[in-house]
């Protein structure tokens, strides 16, 4: 299910293939025979259960549906095993998740309920057969989305809305022998986008924030570093943050090189999605920034001489990929170490506020900010108004 978003078509559901895709992603549509070959390998020699391909279908069907909608809930959730490792997996995939107790039907407006079958023949039973009947003015029904699994099929070759394939379990072989081409899967994605344009308007595109709350006594008042500690291991990583502050690199001559260099001071906003969560600068010293150049990859350390950040490329890209070949050659043994420009290291944000955001429902969201007169005072803290 998905929160309702001002004249926003929901998207009915339909068990079918494939429309014509942009040539970045072509694929070719699979016959009837085709589709059950594949159903019965993947069922058979490839030792895949019916339980397990629902669930990984399941899987790709709840990611696409993510993609464009922004919040999942499943309703009437029922207690087995297939049902509750589907949910963990879209929660350990970051998606943002709503149980069933705590929402009101009234809020939703897109419900999906999906048709699964392999290679089904014959007439669909009720209540399918109503769902996909064909419309009193003789046009088959269409979808504003839909998702394809395994492969795109022929029967959806003039579909027009929004496409996705999931099914990221076919082995190469099967790919190979059945001649399937299929789009790339970008990074660890149980999707892939075929085509279509979303109807969402970009007014209307919103999160509900309903991931919990934040109270005072939820941050340490007297070292709010000591929060922030807390919240981003729960999140990512960084470049590099202690008692002192926060410290990122970059290049000295870039544009807010200079402006720090003139102002003395900056300011940075981190935002976690996931989780719902949203001073005085100087220069760190240079054998830190040489450590951390060191340890970035030898590619984005040729990279730091390469780019003059901020600057302008009157000749297009060209002219930098053609000075990132020459450093490249210079630099080809790698028994030999790139020194560090002299342009490039790091400042470190010696913070005297540091404010806390929770999203919260209503856009009435939890802030809470810790300030301090100097870097060497003591932190106070106050709540503001969202």
């Amino acid at each position: 299910m998905n929160k309702k978003a001002p004249d926003q078509a929901p998207p009915p559901t339909s068990p079918a293939p494939q429309a014509q895709t942009p040539p970045s992603r072509a694929s070719q549509a699979t016959s009837q025979s085709q589709a059950v070959a594949v159903d019965e390998e993947l069922m058979g020699p490839l030792g895949f259960s019916v339980d397990q391909l629902m669930e990984l279908a399941g899987l790709s069907v709840a990611c696409s549906i993510a993609e464009e909608y922004p919040l999942l809930c499943y309703p009437k959730p029922t207690d087995k095993p297939l049902y509750n490792g589907l949910v963990t997996q879209c929660k350990s995939l970051g998606l943002p998740f709503n149980e069933w107790g705590s929402i009101k039907m009234s809020d939703y407006d897109v419900v999906l309920d999906a048709l699964f079958g392999f290679s089904f023949k014959g007439q669909p039973r009720a209540p399918f057969d109503s769902i996909l009947q064909t419309g009193n003015d003789g046009t088959a029904m269409e979808p504003s989305m839909l998702v394809s699994l395994t492969a795109p099929k022929m029967g959806v070759k003039d579909f027009k809305g929004i496409h996705y394939l999931g099914g990221r379990f076919v082995p190469p072989a099967i790919v190979e022998k059945y001649k399937l081409q299929l789009p790339a899967y970008p990074g660890a994605a149980m999707c892939v986008k075929l085509n279509g344009v979303s109807e969402k308007k970009v007014a209307d595109m919103r999160i509900s924030y309903e991931l919990g709350g934040l109270m005072e006594e939820d941050i340490d008042a007297t070292d709010p570093m000591s929060t922030w500690d807390a919240w981003f291991k729960q999140a990512t990583e960084e470049k590099g943050y202690d008692e002192r502050g926060f410290v990122f690199y970059t290049n000295y001559n870039s544009k807010k090189g200079s402006d720090m260099g003139s102002n003395g001071h900056a300011a940075f906003s981190v935002y976690w999605e996931k989780l719902q969560r949203q001073g005085t600068v100087e220069q760190v010293s240079e054998e830190e920034s040489t450590a951390y150049y060191h340890s970035r990859p030898r590619g984005s350390q040729i990279g730091a001489w390469v780019s003059k950040q901020s600057q302008a490329l009157p000749n297009g890209r060209t002219e930098l990929e053609d000075s990132d070949k020459e450093l490249q050659k210079l630099y080809a043994d790698e028994s030999v170490p790139v020194p560090k420009p002299p342009h490039w290291g790091g400042y470190l944000i010696r913070p005297t506020k540091i404010e806390f955001w929770q999203g919260r429902p209503s856009r009435l969201h939890d802030r809470l900010v810790c300030t301090r007169d100097s870097v060497d005072a003591t932190w106070s803290m106050e709540r503001q108004q969202p």
